[in-house]
Formats: structure tokens, C-alpha cells, sequence
């Protein structure tokens, strides 16, 4: 069987892509599998436990595991530095579920724990988060000192909505500087519909 040059050429240009696309393939892949740089990790499972990686040579890197998906908590501080940690003690006004009439002012009312190893100031903050705000600020100051293991009110004042529903809001704490840090808080409340 005898093949003419214009064919010889197709088939020849169509080997040689096909083996230069296989080599870019293998190089791609092998590049995205490569073995890193040696690595130590340090990891100790409990809640608010640190993680460090350090990379060699390269600069170290501080993580921070969270018990449960509702916990934030802010980087680990130096040796000679505290940390800021929040944890959710109680409802202390409408518990999940409470019934509100429909544009009714209320105030809710949370029990905070400070957990960390810093005192709060009075300007640290409860801050919204997530979810429906009901007209509740975007942050308000504790106005209080908290010592670690102490535990205050947080209260933040809202107004139902004017439609029936279930609604919730998701709030956490924060440092001055808005670092949040801490367990979501939140509040469920159901306005009912005219009957």
C-alpha cells in the first residue's frame, strides 16, 4: 500500500502533537503531585487546640482548629499575648422558637462565657453575623469588663418582622478592632400570621 506525501505528512504532524500533548500532560501532572518540602505538623484535637505547620526553610504557619462548624476563634497569639475565646452559656430572653407579634420591639438576651485568657474591655463588641438582622445594629459595645471565666449578658435589641415566619440571626464576638473570634450565638424567634 503505497501513501502519498500529503498523507505521510498528516499522519506524521498528527504523531508528533499527539506525543508532545502526552509529555505536557505527564510534566502538568507531575508538577501538581510533586512531593513538598519536608513538613512537621504538630496537632493536639481538642477544642480551641492550636495547629502549627512549619514548612523548611520556609516561615512558620499558625492555624486554629474549631470544636463544632459555629466556632470562630481568632489566630494564636505570641507566648507573651493572651486569647480571645466566647462560648454560649444560655438564653436568657426568647429561647429558640419564642413567639414575637409581627413589628414588635424586644431585646434578646444571651449568656456569654469568656473562655479565653484576655478581659474583655467594655469596647469589645457582639457583632451580627449572618442571617435576618431585625433591625438590630451591625455591632454594639459589651460596655462591661470581663475577666477570663466570667460570664455577662449580651443584649441586642431587635424589631419582628412584619411578616409571618421563622427568623434567625447569628451574632459573635469581637476585639476593638473587629477580630471576631468565639461560638455564633443566635436567635430563632416565629412571627405568626393573622388569623
Amino acid at each position: 500500500m503505497k501513501i502519498d506525501s500529503k498523507t505521510r505528512n498528516i499522519i506524521l504532524s498528527t504523531v508528533v502533537a499527539l506525543i508532545v500533548l502526552l509529555i505536557g500532560v505527564a510534566l502538568w501532572r507531575q508538577s501538581r503531585t510533586a512531593a513538598p518540602e519536608a513538613m512537621s505538623i504538630d496537632v493536639t484535637p481538642q477544642a480551641g487546640a492550636t495547629v502549627e505547620t512549619t514548612a523548611t526553610p520556609a516561615a512558620s504557619v499558625t492555624a486554629t482548629l474549631a470544636p463544632d462548624t459555629e466556632e470562630q476563634t481568632a489566630a494564636s497569639p505570641s507566648p507573651d499575648s493572651c486569647t480571645n475565646n466566647a462560648a454560649f452559656a444560655g438564653d436568657v430572653t426568647l429561647p429558640d422558637g419564642a413567639e414575637v407579634q409581627p413589628d414588635t420591639a424586644t431585646v434578646k438576651t444571651w449568656r456569654i462565657r469568656n473562655t479565653g485568657t484576655c478581659t474583655w474591655s467594655g469596647d469589645y463588641q457582639l457583632r451580627f453575623a449572618g442571617g435576618d438582622q431585625l433591625g438590630g445594629p451591625d455591632s454594639m459595645a459589651i460596655g462591661t469588663e470581663v475577666a477570663p471565666g466570667a460570664e455577662f449578658n449580651a443584649e441586642i435589641p431587635l424589631v419582628s418582622a412584619a411578616d409571618a415566619g421563622r427568623y434567625q440571626g447569628q451574632w459573635i464576638m469581637a476585639d476593638p478592632v473587629g477580630n471576631s473570634f468565639g461560638q455564633v450565638v443566635y436567635y430563632e424567634i416565629v412571627v405568626p400570621g393573622t388569623p
